[in-house]
């Protein structure tokens, strides 16, 4: 019997995961009898071969990469093939061509250019009929195919999560389920095969919050699915109240828009909603005529509920007064605190009367609990404490919601007991002492001690005490132990320490002093019935004979004779 070999190789590449090129057989004719046999879809021989075909034997087993080589037995001589001998079928996007040639009785099929993705087929069918035989024979055998399905991948399906706050629960094609507490990327657990479909939703929203997911359907291809977004905002609730007592127009703001006209008592809302975790604050706008009115529970921060206690309350006006000596002295630190009695001398109660702090003063805490409801005719204490030194001012308010006439006050600091008139860094300031000292003289007259500075009252009054032993205001201040300091801690201030705009000894503006910082708004307690208080300054123009000194009733530096007797108000530098 005479046999035929086929020979079956790939000689080409891989097109996105199957050989489809370079298919080639070797067919040779031995002789033989005929007989015939069903084909086969298998890449095993039929248990009973065809005369003509006897075998085809692939070099692989696999289902999903086409063998480089087919072995084939026939029992004729083939000469030739006919254009259909090897067909090539499939769902494959692009279908490889099929060149044939023969050389010695080798017949070589080429199949080249095919484009397979995953999950589609190739088939490949060898039809002995249409081969051409040396001698005739009845029967060459049965049709020989194979299909190879290129396998589909699982890939993963994620993407990223912006602005969530709290818990999320996402859902992958219904039943993937993951949790999220964190912003950033995320990946589902369970891979999805590849051309199948993804579908991402939020199974559980976060607590007062809303995700949205954007680009959260597909089909899924040969990579990882990355592009899902998750999208997530604080919810929005609406602010709102009641007004009572309204008897004209009102309007309302919050956070400083979003105007609101009233015209009638009753509930109201905001137009705008407040996204949760946003902070609200109710302010009155325009106030009614002959009216003022009062926002309770005006301001804080938005949960997961509408805000509905923002309430109004209208009233007619009324007037405070401060009672003299409207001053207080905030100690520092410890201490007693510094009250203001304050006076309702209008004909409508006063409500939540309090005193306007200057807007740099955030050190200072007061207490006026007892002046949330002041009657008629009526008074209450406001109590302050401080953790930090300021300069005294005065023409502060003392106002209240429904005022229309507030009262003024001035408010000095203290440290340990002594008024602050200079702040020299964050940790020290100067402080004037709270008692004068004994009249005596300067000096002693004919001597010149060069103690001259009209800024450093510390050198002069080191350089008279040791120049001069007959300087008893320096030696005064600097024996000084107020407070339980210890001696050379007091000192004798310089002209411009105590008057700084003095422009008859010289002093240049700016310079922090006891006038401008203490004594202008009735603080530092210089008595005016004094004729002149010392200062260390030696005058320059008449250096042996005369110093300058302070003159209280006026508020203006003087020269003094040196061997006249004063008072001196000592001052030192001091922590806090």
């Amino acid at each position: 019997m005479a046999r035929a070999a086929v020979m079956h190789r790939f000689t080409q590449g891989i097109v996105k995961g199957i050989v489809v090129s370079g298919l080639a057989f070797a067919l040779v004719g031995c002789g033989g009898g005929s007989s015939s046999t069903s084909g086969s879809s298998s890449t095993s021989p039929p248990s009973q071969p065809p005369v003509g075909l006897v075998s085809v034997v692939p070099n692989t087993s696999s289902a999903t990469q086409p063998p480089s080589k087919l072995s084939a037995s026939f029992a004729v001589n083939v000469t030739s093939v006919g254009p259909t001998f090897v067909q090539v079928t499939g769902t494959c996007s692009t279908l490889p061509t099929v060149t044939t040639s023969i050389s010695a009785g080798v017949v070589t099929v080429a199949l080249a250019g095919g484009d397979c993705l995953p999950g589609q087929t190739l088939t490949l069918t060898v039809d002995p009929s249409q081969v051409i035989l040396a001698s005739p024979v009845q029967q060459v055998g049965a049709v020989w195919t194979q299909t190879y399905t290129v396998p589909l991948t699982k890939q993963n399906v994620g993407g990223t999560v912006t602005g969530l706050v709290g818990t999320a629960v996402l859902a992958d094609n219904g039943t993937d389920l993951l949790t999220l507490t964190a912003n950033g990327s995320f990946v589902f657990p369970t891979q999805v095969q590849q051309n199948s479909p993804y579908a991402v939703t939020v199974r559980s929203q976060p607590t007062n919050q809303t995700c949205s997911v954007s680009s959260g359907t597909g089909t899924v291809g040969g990579s990882a699915v990355k592009s899902v977004q998750v999208n997530c905002s604080n919810n929005a609730m609406t602010v709102g109240g009641t007004v009572t007592g309204l008897t004209g127009t009102v309007v309302l703001q919050n956070n400083g828009g979003d105007n609101l006209t009233l015209i009638a008592e009753g509930p109201y809302t905001f137009a705008t909603p407040v996204a949760n975790g946003s902070p609200y604050a109710v302010t009155v706008l325009t106030q009614p005529s002959g009216q003022v009115c009062i926002a309770q529970n005006a301001s804080g921060t938005m949960g997961g509920a509408n805000i509905t206690n923002v309430n109004l309350t209208c009233v007619a006006p009324t007037s405070l007064s401060v009672t003299a000596p409207a001053t207080a002295v905030i100690p520092v630190g410890t201490g007693t605190p510094g009250t203001l009695t304050v006076n309702n001398t209008g004909n409508q109660p006063a409500l939540n009367v309090r005193v306007a702090l200057p807007s740099g003063w955030t050190g200072v805490t007061q207490d006026a609990s007892g002046c949330t409801n002041v009657a008629v005719g009526g008074n209450c204490i406001i109590s302050l404490t401080s953790t930090l030194p300021y300069i005294a001012q005065g023409g502060i308010s003392v106002t209240g919601d429904n005022v229309n006439s507030p009262g003024t006050a001035a408010l000095a600091t203290s440290i340990a007991g002594f008024q602050v008139f200079s702040i020299d860094s964050p940790s020290t300031a100067t402080v004037i002492d709270s008692t004068d000292s004994a009249s005596v003289v300067w000096g002693t007259g004919g001597l010149a001690t060069n103690a001259q500075s009209l800024t450093d009252g510390a050198a002069n009054t080191n350089t008279i005490v040791n120049a001069d032993p007959g300087g008893a205001a320096a030696a005064a201040c600097a024996n000084d132990t107020s407070g339980g300091s210890l001696p050379g801690t007091w000192y004798l201030p310089a002209i411009c320490q105590i008057d700084g705009s003095s422009s008859l000894a010289g002093c240049a503006a700016g310079t922090a002093n006891i006038k401008d910082n203490l004594t202008a708004f009735g603080f530092g307690g210089l008595d005016t019935h004094r004729a002149i208080y010392w200062s260390s300054t030696e005058n320059s123009a008449s250096p042996t004979s005369a110093a300058w000194g302070y003159r209280p009733l006026g508020r203006r530096a003087q020269s003094a004779l040196k061997g006249i007797s004063a008072p001196a108000r000592c001052v030192r530098s001091i922590n806090y």
